[in-house]
């Protein structure tokens, strides 16, 4: 999905309420696509924590975070490898 890697150079350039709307589009796409517990799902929620966090918005942030480590746990159990 393109709105990820854009929105990871936003983030590089210290652009976070830029790239946090491309990751909240990339986000909601991903959901659709691959379902909220895809890896890649997972890794956006994170990477959208992670902007949050940057801005100063550290309760929202966490929340996001965890809700990224819930859901990887819930997948890492449930793959056979």
């Amino acid at each position: 999905m393109c709105c990820t890697g854009f929105a990871l150079t936003l983030y590089g350039l210290e652009r976070y309420a830029e790239g946090e709307y491309h990751l909240r589009r990339a986000l909601t796409g991903r959901g659709k696509a691959l379902g909220p517990s895809a890896p890649e799902t997972i890794d956006t929620l994170a990477r959208l924590a992670e902007a949050i966090g940057e801005q100063g918005r550290w309760i929202e942030a966490e929340a996001l975070a965890r809700e990224a480590f819930r859901l990887g746990q819930s997948g890492a159990r449930s793959r056979p490898w």
